[in-house]
């Protein structure tokens, strides 16, 4: 009887836990739906490589001005503070980088069979980090 009662409640505890699951997931689902229809992305999406880039430019006039996100993943937004005020003076393009926010996820890519270009000793360029990115100083 006692192994009888074990298995019900195994079995009971599975079937809470798939339908916690599914139904998590129905909602989550249904939340990115609300979302993107209700906060369209700000600027417009542009084609870069078969990916779609995020990126809101504002103003006009010369030099163009890029704001890329740093450490946050807000992408374009954290711009929102300083953007409209150097669009007065000058073309300001604010942009989410892949897999944030609007944009599309980034593509995973082997590293295999690509030669490292700045992490060899023969490269005249430097390896740098810097606020979360890597750049290289010529």
């Amino acid at each position: 009887m006692t192994r009888r009662w074990v298995t019900r409640v195994a079995l009971t505890a599975a079937c809470v836990l798939a339908i916690v699951v599914v139904a998590g997931a129905s909602i989550e689902g249904l939340m990115r739906y609300r979302a993107a229809r209700d906060y369209p992305a700000p600027g417009r999406l542009v084609d870069v490589g078969g990916r779609r880039l995020q990126i809101d430019c504002r103003g006009s006039g010369s030099p163009t001005v890029v704001l890329e996100s740093g450490l946050d993943n807000l992408g374009s937004l954290s711009w929102a503070a300083v953007h409209d005020s150097l669009a007065r003076t000058t073309r300001v393009c604010a942009y989410s980088r892949a897999g944030m926010l609007w944009s599309d996820p980034r593509q995973r890519r082997s590293m295999r069979g690509r030669s490292p270009g700045i992490c060899t000793r023969r490269s005249p360029r430097v390896a740098r980090r810097r606020r979360g990115s890597w750049s290289a100083i010529h």
